[in-house]
């Protein structure tokens, strides 16, 4: 994972933090299967030593992209999407209505 970053569209490194979110690994089984899965991959696939793990939303003050930290590097996408196959073809399908992340899209 990537801790600093470059903006990818502009080059710049002048952020602004949007906000923070805590995601707790014993707090993922509470959740609906979709959202539980998600879970699964970051603490079994991208912070498999961690019990917790903040990530930082940051917009871009030059072009107005908007990237979470820490960033993903290709082998943790590479081991998301592997994961993500191993699964099966339902995966993500059911995406619930009460999404907000899937609702903005």
């Amino acid at each position: 994972m990537l801790i600093e970053t470059s903006c990818e569209i502009c080059g710049e490194n002048d952020w602004e933090v949007l906000g923070r979110r805590t995601y707790i690994k014993s707090e993922g089984e509470k959740y609906s299967p979709y959202v539980t899965k998600r879970y699964r991959i970051l603490f079994e696939k991208w912070f498999v030593e961690k019990d917790h793990i903040t990530l930082t939303s940051k917009l871009c003050r030059r072009c107005g992209l908007i990237i979470y930290t820490p960033r993903p590097e290709t082998k943790d996408i590479d081991a998301k999407y592997k994961y993500i196959e191993e699964l099966g073809q339902d995966y993500g399908r059911n995406i619930p209505h009460n999404s907000l992340v899937e609702i903005k899209r």
